[in-house]
């Protein structure tokens, strides 16, 4: 029953940004047709990043309820504080790799002439 509800529950979290996403009615290519330029495909990266970075930190506070769920359940036993200390310090480790691919994209884009033009 447990591991149901927690499937259902990353599986809406999942999804809710692909809703979210699409509510701005532009979807992920802005242009149509043949009139696609490099403003369209800065426009392809951008949303393509932000979607990856609304996913990543949602399966990020998961991760920070899951591993504080077993520190607190823990009761004492060494095994499951020792799985939560490790969870909690892989998650900040992801957090940090997600917030540092920021100046990634941010080079490659500069890179490709896109001065100053990429926001979250």
């Amino acid at each position: 029953m447990k591991k149901n509800i927690f499937y259902t529950t990353l599986a809406v979290t999942a999804t809710l940004p692909s809703v979210l996403f699409a509510a701005d009615g532009g979807g992920l290519v802005g242009c149509t047709g043949t009139n696609c330029d490099y403003d369209a495909f800065k426009e392809v990266l951008t949303k393509s990043y932000n979607f990856i970075v609304e996913v990543a930190f949602m399966v990020m506070v998961l991760a920070f309820v899951y591993a504080g769920f077993l520190y607190l359940t823990s009761g004492g036993d060494s095994g499951k504080i020792k799985k939560a200390n490790t969870i909690f310090k892989n998650t900040a480790l992801g957090i940090l790799f997600v917030l540092l691919s920021y100046l990634l994209v941010d080079l490659f884009l500069d890179t490709l002439g896109f001065s100053k033009s990429f926001k979250l």
